[in-house]
């Protein structure tokens, strides 16, 4: 049994609410976050160790567990762009997503939340781009430029290896939002062999903690991330649109590739380090510093 299938069991609401409970209030940190952390941290020695094992662990919406509302479902439908299924919410200049997963997961019941969030906070609509898990990633750039090709958005977000792949359709098809790309913990370099995948990745092995809470890398254990990640690509991102903007933690295996993108010209913010603080992607989960940050960039 995987850590994700006890998250389906409902122990994943039990682990967070008793780790909320047993926290300091106190702290530069969140309760919230710092109880995430340790979660994540007690569900390492159930990582899945084979290849399938990893990409059918992905599959699972780990992020309904501790998510936020979804939108009403009156206000949804699933539309075909230009051959690519996609979930629209109702809204004027909508904001394309492009999900994250490890390019073989992602689905909109995971995601549902944190769309709804940033529709509600920018007061606009969503197109959330359903590409291919099961394709290669080649097609998957491909199906991310057709939408935006068809939607021409002002505002395109993506998360983790949704941001390789909205990269790489800027690179490969000259297609990108016209306003402003917004990047949360963006996969930038599949060879996984940045000093912050290395380091944050030891810490994770290693389970160093700090009063409890955990140093490094929260989430992925670092050799399973980099054999699921090489699986699919080693394509390093070499160009980054206009109006980049970059938000990751200082603790995540991909803190370096956020700063690699601000070589290229991307405007970008790697918070510090802190014991059981900011995660990978810590904006679609429902935690204060979540809130934070997405109310700085889309609250008008």
């Amino acid at each position: 049994m995987t850590f994700i299938d006890l998250c389906r069991a409902n122990v994943f609401k039990w682990l967070y609410w008793s780790e909320k409970r047993n926290c300091d209030a106190e702290g530069p940190v969140s309760v919230e976050c710092r109880a995430l952390t340790k979660v994540f941290r007690r569900g390492r020695n159930m990582q899945p160790k084979s290849l399938a094992a990893v990409k059918k662990a992905m599959k699972k919406p780990l992020l309904r567990f501790v998510g936020r509302p979804h939108p009403d479902p009156s206000t949804v439908s699933v539309i075909d762009v230009e051959g690519v299924r996609c979930h629209a919410i109702r809204g004027p200049d909508p904001i394309v997503i492009i999900h994250g997963g490890g390019f073989v997961g992602g689905t909109w019941l995971g995601y549902a939340g944190y769309a709804n969030a940033i529709c509600e906070l920018s007061q606009r609509g969503i197109v959330f781009v359903d590409y291919d898990t099961n394709a290669n990633h080649k097609k998957q750039v491909s199906q991310v430029a057709k939408v935006l090709n068809a939607v021409n958005p002002t505002t395109a977000v993506a998360d983790s290896a949704g941001g390789h792949l909205l990269l790489c359709a800027y690179e490969d098809y000259d297609v990108a939002a016209s306003k402003k790309t917004i990047l949360f913990s963006p996969v930038a370099d599949p060879s996984c062999s940045s000093d912050s995948f290395k380091h944050n990745g030891w810490c994770y092995t290693n389970n160093i903690c700090e009063n409890g809470n955990p140093v490094g890398e929260a989430m992925f254990e670092p050799n399973i991330t980099k054999k699921l990640l090489q699986s699919i690509t080693t394509r390093k991102v070499k160009r980054v649109p206009p109006h980049t903007y970059v938000w990751a933690s200082g603790n995540e295996l991909f803190a370096d590739d956020a700063r690699y993108l601000g070589t290229l010209g991307a405007t970008v913010d790697v918070s510090p380090a802190l014991p059981g603080g900011k995660f990978h992607a810590w904006p679609l989960w429902d935690i204060p510093e979540a809130n934070s940050t997405l109310c700085s960039i889309f609250k008008p």
